[in-house]
């Protein structure tokens, strides 16, 4: 059984904001699956600080297992094409838009963390501007209403950065973000937004602080 068949069978088939709000109700233990992963704690943020190193809060973001962990909508999978021999990528082929997600649980108000990758696009066409191949990390509050609003209290529009058309090789990629008061989880996606097409995303990391892995 799929991942999307067993959420449909638990939670029914709710828009993508009833889905992270029911996830936000049971503190992401939805199934008893591991669909996430948390940030780092002191000591083991300590000794990698320490020993100059920076670990990713991505699970298989190089898809060399199972890809334990993301979830995919309709046209987004783990296929072969990669930059690297033995390691594999999110194939993201659309019509309209399709993604893959990962949810990163409890980061520390204040702090940047860092989004990288490679992407590989083919055939790209925007149904709209700003479309396009993209990714991000968006922020959610614990019943998962987006954190990020303006001033008047209306919600602002997903950030996504990329927004690649046409056709291009693998190209590096990466975006830092603070996490705001009153986020309890990071929505990392990458996929195509109001467009039609094909993109590949490999070695993708999430890490704290504002370097790149």
């Amino acid at each position: 059984m799929s991942l999307a068949t067993e959420l449909n069978s638990v939670i029914g088939p709710k828009t993508r904001r009833a889905f992270l709000q029911a996830m936000g109700a049971t503190g992401v233990a939805l199934l008893g699956r591991r669909a996430w992963n948390t940030a780092l704690p002191e000591s083991r943020r300590q000794s990698l600080a320490q020993a100059g190193k920076s670990i990713t809060l991505l699970e298989d973001g190089g898809f060399q297992g199972s890809a334990w962990g993301w979830q995919f909508t309709d046209g987004a999978r783990v296929a072969d094409p990669a930059r690297h021999p033995g390691r594999r990528s999110v194939q993201v082929q659309t019509e309209s838009g399709d993604y893959a997600r990962f949810l990163v649980l409890g980061p520390e108000i204040g702090k940047t963390y860092t989004l990288s990758g490679w992407m590989k696009t083919e055939g790209i066409v925007q149904q709209e501007e700003a479309a396009g191949a993209y990714f991000t990390a968006s922020q959610f509050e614990f019943q998962g209403r987006p954190t990020e609003f303006t001033v008047d209290g209306k919600q602002l529009p997903e950030k996504r950065f990329g927004n690649y058309t046409g056709t291009s090789d693998w190209r590096r990629f990466s975006q830092s973000f603070i996490c705001l008061p009153g986020t309890t989880w990071f929505e990392v996606v990458v996929g195509i937004y109001r467009a039609s097409g094909k993109a590949w995303f490999t070695d993708l990391a999430f890490v704290e602080g504002a370097v790149p892995a």
